[in-house]
């Protein structure tokens, strides 16, 4: 199998690309170990049924705030 690597334009476009997936964020819904999500809203969610628009928080600003420092840090250590 052959790497696709995939470049979105923008924030709106990269969070299509991975609607239907199930992230790292999702996976713990799957084992009833999520306190945010349950599978009904999971599932639901990847079918289209149910959406959501989530509210930007602290956390979330600080996490978009960090990320690309993160990410330098990840590949420094990893050398890459």
């Amino acid at each position: 199998m052959e790497r696709e690597i995939l470049t979105p334009a923008n924030e709106a476009e990269w969070l299509g690309m991975r609607a239907k997936d199930v992230t790292s964020t999702e996976v713990s819904a799957l084992f009833d170990a999520s306190p945010y999500l349950t599978t009904y809203e999971l599932y639901h969610r990847k079918i289209g049924a149910l959406t959501e628009e989530a509210r930007e928080n602290d956390r979330m600003k600080w996490g978009k705030r960090l990320e690309a420092a993160i990410a330098e840090g990840v590949s420094e250590d990893l050398g890459l």
